[in-house]
């Protein structure tokens, strides 16, 4: 289901920048590993880790993954895409920063989801 929510957000980032079109959308893999951070988007490889725990916690987690932590992973892959290495060794440099805006997302590094609550 992740991958297929993946695609669709794909898509819609295709029609804002086109020159993605030559680009697949990146794997999506359910980890159960990640428990402070619920997305990781590895560039080279273009998989893109999404923390289960977070989908399962609540509804309001699975919307904040499913509307917002998928699109700023996906947004890394697509800015790694089109413009190289990000300027900033975090990955959320300034044309990053830029798509996000674009995007309809705010361009924020961290996500406020504990899984203690």
């Amino acid at each position: 289901m992740l991958q297929k929510l993946a695609n669709m957000q794909w898509a819609n980032m295709r029609d804002i920048w086109p020159n993605l079109s030559a680009y697949k959308c990146p794997k999506i893999v359910a980890c159960g590993r990640l428990t402070r951070t619920a997305g990781k988007a590895y560039q080279t490889t273009r998989i893109i880790h999404i923390g289960y725990k977070f989908l399962q916690h609540s509804r309001e987690y699975y919307s904040e993954v499913v509307n917002v932590i998928l699109p700023h992973e996906l947004i890394h892959i697509a800015d790694f895409d089109l413009f190289g290495e990000s300027d900033l060794p975090c990955g959320h440099g300034k044309t990053w920063r830029a798509m996000m805006k674009e995007y309809g997302l705010p361009a924020n590094k961290f996500h406020k989801m504990d899984l203690k609550t």
